[in-house]
């Protein structure tokens, strides 16, 4: 094959892969984004971009090791019903703002110790129950949990894909990120506690002038005082391990083995819950990227958005809040990952890109996965369009990111 070829053939796959990223599907073919960064991947090597054994080097095992023993873990706590007391949990709040707060609160910390995706898989239903025999409107409340879960999961390198990822490739360990963004979430989720309170102030008062009936919840199933010890254990040992310092993946596999020495959950069915469709992304995304890199791509793509000053944080903020509302966050990071590893200080622009990735989440309906999680469980009963997520997600977002970059400048700008 000529010289010219596989330089060729690395544009073409970059820019098919990413145009699909932004649109959702191709069309003609009816493939989905996982499906078309995987015959991207696949075409990578089979036009000599990258030889079998590059396409095998560069895939980030410990990433994938991660996400995936972290998707068993939540998993397994799922169908233990550990999760589901947040229902008897969040019915202790009696008023429609104590609630909204409660939602705020639970959504986002739950998200920094578990994945944000699967918070929302689990809360949606429960708030929608709530709303449902409480007569109240659900919105404000959804928006809550989607919003929250965003903003809470910048905490910690475990929160989302995108931070797994970020604190793999700037090798960041788990006390360092924790301290460094930890205070800015929490924050961040008292901000939007404020402003869901402020925006939806004479529906949240209307609904507390209602009387309220005490109404029969469907509860979760009590559990063994010993499933709750022994997953109390499991948990507590994977931070401890994490705050140590030790290896991110390595802790998160253990956990996920521990969590595996049941017999009341059966393998099969804590699988399900596994994303598997995201997993295959990350690992044709380490291989799209690594091509595009090798072909030249990257380096003339960084060239060509000089114009936007990406070596200032607002610049390089304001690429990475545009492409994480169209292609996504998890590609935009894999993206500029080789901007940031050329920067001289790349640690403090890998939390830039922490920061903005996510909190960019909460911009649109489509900015991040958790928020479609929250719409597709809701559809049948109260659906979330694109327009009420945006009138309150643009002021939330451009506060939030705001925040963010006063914060960053404040803490390594100088």
């Amino acid at each position: 094959m000529p010289s010219w070829e596989p330089t060729v053939a690395a544009w073409v796959i970059f820019l098919v892969v990413y145009i699909v990223l932004a649109i959702g599907h191709l069309p003609v073919l009816n493939l989905d984004r996982t499906g078309v960064v995987f015959v991207g991947a696949t075409a990578a090597v089979a036009f000599d971009v990258l030889s079998l054994q590059e396409a095998h080097h560069a895939l980030d095992f410990h990433t994938l090791l991660l996400l995936f023993s972290m998707m068993i873990c939540v998993s397994f706590l799922v169908q233990l019903g550990v999760l589901d007391y947040g229902l008897l949990f969040l019915d202790r709040f009696r008023s429609p703002r104590g609630l909204l707060w409660a939602i705020v609160w639970a959504s986002g910390i739950g998200s920094a110790l578990f994945i944000n995706d699967v918070i929302c898989l689990v809360l949606t239903p429960i708030v929608l129950q709530l709303a449902s025999k409480r007569k109240v409107p659900p919105e404000p409340f959804l928006l809550a949990v989607a919003m929250a879960s965003n903003i809470g999961s910048l905490a910690t390198p475990i929160g989302n894909p995108q931070n797994m990822l970020i604190a793999s490739l700037g090798e960041i360990r788990y006390p360092e990120f924790v301290v460094r963004l930890a205070p800015l979430s929490l924050f961040n989720l008292l901000v939007l506690g404020l402003v869901l309170q402020g925006m939806y102030r004479r529906v949240l008062k209307q609904a507390a002038a209602e009387p309220i009936e005490r109404h029969a919840l469907v509860s979760p199933a009590p559990l063994p005082r010993y499933v709750w010890v022994r997953t109390l254990a499991i948990m507590g040992g994977m931070v401890v391990g994490f705050w140590m310092g030790y290896s991110l993946a390595g802790v998160a596999a253990l956990g996920a083995a521990a969590m595996m020495l049941t017999r009341r959950v059966q393998r099969a069915r804590a699988f399900e819950l596994i994303d598997w469709d995201l997993l295959v992304l990350f690992a044709g995304l380490f291989i799209v990227t690594a091509a595009a890199a090798k072909g030249g791509v990257l380096a003339h793509l960084y060239e060509g958005l000089a114009v936007l000053r990406p070596d200032t944080a607002v610049g390089f903020s304001c690429i990475v809040a545009v492409l994480s509302n169209s292609v996504g966050n998890v590609p935009a990071v894999f993206f500029l990952s080789g901007f940031v590893q050329q920067q001289a200080n790349p640690t403090a622009w890998w939390f830039l890109l922490a920061c903005v990735s996510t909190l960019a989440g909460n911009l649109t309906l489509v900015g991040s996965v958790a928020n479609l999680i929250v719409a597709e469980k809701a559809k049948e009963s109260a659906p979330l369009t694109f327009g009420a997520y945006l009138r309150v997600g643009v002021p939330v977002g451009v506060i939030t990111l705001t925040l963010a970059l006063g914060y960053w400048y404040l803490v390594w700008g100088r």
